[in-house]
């Protein structure tokens, strides 16, 4: 993403957050924020990496908040920056507007120039863009025992929880949400932890599917045609050690 002030030459000055980036398709992914510094009159930055099967789907997110900026992969975080300006007076940049650029670029410092061995033509898929904002119903619950609910109702489609925790072997964690469009609704949970074939039943609607993934994955779960109104979501595990990182209702 690029701050809304960028005019072809003002970068940094500008504020960049990189939600995703990959170099001639490597097996590492890369989140960075570049800000001008006010304070030392040079660009400034910072970022790290994590692996990732490039080759596969996946779902690549940064959560911007105030104080935060964090990047997650299928869930998953492994990056953070604190932008508060009480910690960083310089990041000015990274609480301005921004907008979305997909972007599949040739050449520059990082990589550096094509060579005879660089492989014409390249292509990056993507599925789909989301963007949303937290609002003050969004909340999630917690529990051991056999069953909990939210303290509220969270509005979909949308991100339910970004991350619900692990889910004891026979015990259910639900929500209730309301369905604000007609249409057909997916269930969309992200499974973490460590466990294989995690089985789980999801109940949306007063219907029940039960699926089984591992962790990194993120199946989709569909339930067909649904009108508007409040409804309840829940999750049941029948394996032990079933771990989900983002939990997402959409609508197609």
């Amino acid at each position: 993403m690029l701050g809304t002030t960028f005019n072809g030459g003002n970068w940094p000055h500008c504020g960049e957050i990189d939600i995703m980036e990959n170099v001639n398709g490597q097996n590492t992914v890369y989140a960075t924020c570049h800000w001008w510094d006010e304070i030392n009159g040079w660009h400034a930055s910072y970022g790290t990496s994590t692996g990732c099967t490039i080759t596969s789907w996946h779902d690549y997110e940064v959560e911007w908040d105030p104080n935060y900026i964090r990047a997650r992969v299928d869930g998953t975080q492994f990056y953070e920056i604190l932008i508060t300006p009480a910690s960083a007076p310089t990041l000015s940049e990274l609480h301005n507007s921004f907008f979305i650029l997909l972007n599949q670029a040739v050449g520059g410092n990082w990589p550096g120039s094509p060579t005879s061995s660089t492989v014409f033509p390249s292509t990056m898929t993507v599925d789909y863009v989301r963007v949303y904002q937290k609002s003050s119903s969004s909340s999630s619950s917690s529990t051991s025992s056999s069953s909990s609910s939210s303290s509220g109702v969270i509005n979909v489609p949308g991100v339910v929880s970004q991350n619900v925790g692990s889910i004891a072997q026979g015990t259910t964690k639900s929500w209730t949400v309301n369905k604000t469009v007609n249409g057909n609704y997916r269930v969309r949970p992200t499974f973490a932890g460590t466990r294989l074939s995690q089985e789980v039943v999801i109940t949306f609607n007063g219907t029940s599917v039960t699926i089984s993934a591992n962790p990194g994955q993120t199946p989709n779960v569909d339930f067909g045609y649904k009108t508007t109104g409040t409804t309840t979501l829940s999750i049941k595990a029948n394996t032990s050690e079933v771990t989900i990182g983002k939990l997402e209702v959409v609508n197609y």
